[in-house]
């Protein structure tokens, strides 16, 4: 009779309580998680809040934003919620602008080169690229910029990270992505109306190796960051 071992299941919270619970304990490691959605859906918010997660449980942190809002504007949005520590920032959470790097890219192999460097030089575990779509414009054609996605996730995996990139959600057709279809997992944040009342609402799109909720739910943005109204 044959006997399977079990393998042990790494797991990471993501610090958003409601929704760990709902997908076993939090993200598994290595995976990366695809967060698309409307502007001002909270897609920042819900990676800071991973962070700050795994800052507290001795996983260090790196923060790459390709969009032109400077470090010190970001500090300062992130210290209105309670789960920000900013005495560990730059210790155990790091901040990488990429705006001013990231047109010297030409291939994916430089930033993947980039990244690297940096996990190396600050013992990362968790890391979140907010927004990943906009490395398109630099890593072109498109079949540079996916073969990049290819060899990231990768990557990802043989160093045994767990990463989030995000994603600005238009239409239903960004479901189906390249992006959507190489990651783990994927959760949209909506903005969404409700008779006359404007609401938001969660949907775990995908999870994999996750017998996770289906149905969406309504969430709210307080100085706790993102709650789950369930």
């Amino acid at each position: 009779m044959k006997r399977y071992i079990k393998l042990e299941t790494i797991r990471f919270p993501i610090g958003i309580h409601e929704l760990d619970k709902l997908i076993g304990g939090g993200l598994i490691c290595p995976s990366i998680l695809l967060i698309i959605g409307h502007p001002g859906s909270g897609k920042t918010i819900f990676t800071m809040q991973y962070l700050f997660e795994g800052a507290r449980h001795r996983q260090k942190g790196i923060y790459f934003t390709a969009l032109s809002n400077p470090i010190n504007a970001i500090y300062q949005f992130i210290s209105n919620f309670w789960f920000c520590d900013i005495n560990i920032l730059g210790r155990k959470i790091f901040f990488i602008d990429l705006s001013q790097k990231i047109s010297r890219f030409t291939t994916g192999d430089e930033f993947l080169s980039f990244i690297d460097e940096k996990i190396w030089k600050y013992k990362i575990k968790r890391i979140v690229i907010d927004p990943i779509n906009v490395l398109k414009l630099f890593i072109s054609p498109d079949k540079e910029y996916r073969l990049f996605l290819f060899d990231f996730i990768k990557y990802i995996k043989e160093k045994d990270l767990q990463v989030i990139i995000t994603k600005e959600y238009y239409t239903s057709s960004d479901l189906f992505s390249f992006e959507a279809y190489m990651t783990d997992g994927i959760i949209l944040l909506q903005n969404s109306q409700r008779s006359l009342k404007y609401i938001r609402i969660l949907k775990i799109i995908k999870m994999r190796g996750v017998q996770h909720f289906l149905n969406p739910i309504e969430y709210q943005i307080t100085n706790k960051g993102l709650v789950l109204k369930l």
